[in-house]
């Protein structure tokens, strides 16, 4: 039986996003709503806006939240799966 190799996904969150350091604008009501979902087991979350909005870093942010907190979290950039 022939087995492909699998693929590493990098799943870890970047480093350098927190929401310390994100810089608010008119969205701080979606600011907060993020940063409640740290809290709440299962909940998913899919943001879209224009590039250079914020998504990445607010995803990243998340996902250091959740772990801080013991949870399981990660954020899957969809650009870079094959």
């Amino acid at each position: 039986m022939l087995f492909s190799r699998q693929i590493p996904l990098q799943l870890i969150p970047r480093q350098d996003c927190s929401f310390d350091n994100f810089i608010v604008g008119p969205n701080a009501s979606v600011i907060e709503a993020v940063k409640l979902m740290s809290n709440e087991a299962g909940s998913h979350v899919f943001l879209s806006g224009e590039a250079g909005s914020g998504k990445t870093h607010l995803l990243n942010a998340l996902c250091h939240s959740v772990r801080a907190n013991d949870g399981r979290a990660f954020y899957l950039a969809l650009e870079r799966l094959p």
